[in-house]
């Protein structure tokens, strides 16, 4: 016979059966687990078909390599392509790092292969060229950076201007600012203090800003549809002429003559006779009364004047000018 085992109430089943119910509470969820990202896999491969199982095991052979190789093969790695020298001026997308910029301190460090120093910014209207531009001014000030600003169409960096203590020059009609392009500028500073080959080195730069000038002012004009033309005999000539401007007077320069002959023997006798004819006009009518001997006088005069040029452009010996620190510096 078989006996079966009957078990007696609990706590909550005799309470329940008068009438009180304990509080229960919530059953626990069943633990997951999170899906794995990498299943192992025999270094065969699975022994299925379709699965990749190859009879021999695959020769891999490891490697070590540097972070500076590791980019090669894993192209996600990246470090910051310059060094932290000079002004922050952004993040490096690549990297994360902070962005820092110094052109011409990249260009004097032999460990970096930048050879120029020259930068230009390009983007979009709105995208921020200008303010990038303004902020790199600002910032390499502190790292002795001069800044010249050539042009400014759109005014906008006059607040920079003023905030670093400095009068922007505003040309234009009815501006007082004036620019002189035959000044010296600072070559001119400590001039009689110079040695003679400094001196020449000096003269040599001006001159040649001089001839750059005149180059272009000739070539710019017009003589009728045609444009004057500028080429190395002109340029000989405008040299020849330069070379022989030579004063120490301060600015301004108002000259009008080459020369004062003061003795009348050294007058060439072209000279004198188109002098003679200018001064004979001159006096003809108020000693005369006659007009017909003025007008036959400065017939006269105009063809000895022509005779005089004439003579004159077929060029004679040139004499040395007078020794002096602007002769000294331009032998």
């Amino acid at each position: 016979m078989r006996q079966t085992h009957r078990s007696g109430r609990d706590m909550s089943q005799l309470l329940a059966d008068f009438g009180h119910d304990l509080p229960t509470a919530a059953p626990h969820a069943p633990a997951t687990k999170e899906a794995r990202l990498f299943r192992h896999a025999a270094q065969r491969g699975p022994r299925k078909t379709g699965r990749g199982w190859m009879p021999a095991s695959a020769p891999v052979v490891p490697y070590r390599m540097t972070s500076d190789q590791a980019p090669v093969f894993w192209p996600f790695i990246a470090g910051p392509g310059l060094p932290p020298t000079g002004a922050q001026m952004g993040i490096d997308v690549l990297s994360g790092s902070a962005f820092h910029f110094d052109p011409i301190g990249l260009v004097l460090r032999d460990d970096i292969p930048v050879t120029n120093a020259n930068v230009m910014c390009f983007g979009k209207p709105g995208t921020g060229k200008s303010g990038t531009t303004k902020a790199f001014c600002l910032r390499m000030v502190d790292f002795g950076y001069r800044i010249l600003i050539l042009g400014d169409p759109k005014d906008e960096y006059e607040r920079l201007c003023h905030f670093l203590g400095v009068e922007p020059f505003v040309l234009g009609p009815g501006r007082p600012a004036r620019i002189n392009p035959l000044g010296l500028g600072p070559l001119a500073e400590g001039w009689a203090q110079l040695s003679a080959q400094e001196a020449r080195n000096r003269a040599a730069i001006v001159f040649s800003r001089w001839l750059t000038l005149m180059r272009a002012l000739i070539g710019s004009q017009r003589i009728g549809a045609e444009r004057v033309p500028f080429g190395p005999s002109e340029e000989a000539v405008i040299k020849a002429a330069a070379d022989k401007l030579l004063t120490d007077n301060e600015a301004p320069l108002n000259i009008r003559y080459l020369a004062r002959v003061t003795n009348p023997g050294k007058y060439s006798a072209t000279f004198v006779a188109a002098l003679a004819a200018r001064l004979a006009d001159e006096v003809c009518e108020t000693i005369t009364k006659s007009t017909t001997k003025r007008e036959g006088l400065m017939r006269e005069y105009l063809l000895k004047l022509k005779q005089a040029r004439r003579v004159d452009g077929m060029g004679r010996a040139t004499q040395p000018p007078a020794d002096g620190s602007w002769n000294d510096a331009r032998q």
